[in-house]
């Protein structure tokens, strides 16, 4: 006699169910030694595949995306897990620790100059004059959380960047034997490049950079190793381009210019989101 599915009740033709895809569980199973077992198991195969993966980030970026692209995916730790682990590593550090950028600034940091500094100075006076509250309470209310909860944002970066890359994508297609990236594509994508970024430059990063600081004591040091660092990443990311949209040297380079454009505006309406988020 056929037996069925624990979950969804459709008929069983093997371990796994066809329908949902869960698991049936053997009598032997369902001991404590065996629960054990599948954490070592799945703990061994998780620290395996992370690995892999972010070596591949590095060593070969844009293989990932081009292999999901493509339909394969085993092979890899899903990139938005990567994306999660390396935004929770990220979120780890001490803001004192990481390189400057507006997931980190303080409310005077980020009120400062005109234009988007402006836009935001109007925006905190309007809750001061519907509150009632003096600049410094509104400063210190959106310090302290932009300090616990600010990086969590960075989420939001994985939807922004998806239009630059529709950019990217679009100005490609005028170089013969590119690749021209559908909107699944792009999500791919987005994940791996921000966890490129994130994990490489925002992360890696500033660790090196301010343990340099902390042993050398050095400015001009701590430039150059940022400097030289965010060269790194600029390199990875132009080989991620020609590598998923199949340019050349040269078209890579035009495709990374665009994206940087493109991502410069997503770090500035990422800033106005955050900054009405925690105002």
């Amino acid at each position: 006699m056929t037996s069925s599915c624990k979950n969804c009740g459709a008929p069983l033709y093997g371990r796994y169910c066809h329908v949902c895809g869960q698991k049936q569980i053997l009598p032997q199973e369902r001991q404590l030694h065996y629960i054990a077992g599948e954490f070592f198991h799945y703990f061994t195969h998780l620290d395996s595949k992370f690995l892999s993966s972010l070596k591949s980030l590095f060593t070969q970026p844009g293989l990932m995306t081009q292999d999901a692209i493509q339909g394969i995916t085993v092979r890899h730790f899903k990139l938005s897990s990567l994306f999660l682990i390396g935004t929770l590593l990220y979120f780890l550090i001490p803001n004192n620790y990481l390189i400057s950028s507006n997931m980190v600034t303080s409310y005077r940091q980020e009120v400062q100059g005109g234009g988007v500094g402006k836009f935001k100075r109007e925006i905190a006076a309007g809750k001061m004059q519907k509150q009632r509250l003096t600049e410094q309470e509104v400063a210190g209310s959106y310090d302290k959380r932009k300090h616990a909860y600010g990086k969590l944002l960075t989420f939001l970066l994985i939807p922004l960047t998806i239009p630059v890359l529709w950019l990217v994508t679009l100005a490609s297609t005028r170089f013969k034997g590119s690749y021209r990236l559908t909107a699944f594509d792009m999500g791919i994508a987005s994940l791996e490049l921000n966890s490129l970024i994130i994990i490489g430059f925002f992360t890696f990063a500033s660790l090196l950079t301010s343990s340099v600081y902390l042993v050398f004591a050095s400015e001009t040091l701590f430039i150059s190793v940022v400097a030289a660092c965010l060269l790194m990443v600029l390199y990875l990311l132009q080989r991620f381009f020609k590598r998923v949209l199949q340019l050349t040297n040269g078209q890579g380079l035009l495709a990374l210019i665009i994206f940087l454009g493109g991502y410069a505006g997503v770090l500035v309406v990422y800033g106005i989101v955050a900054f009405v988020v925690f105002i």
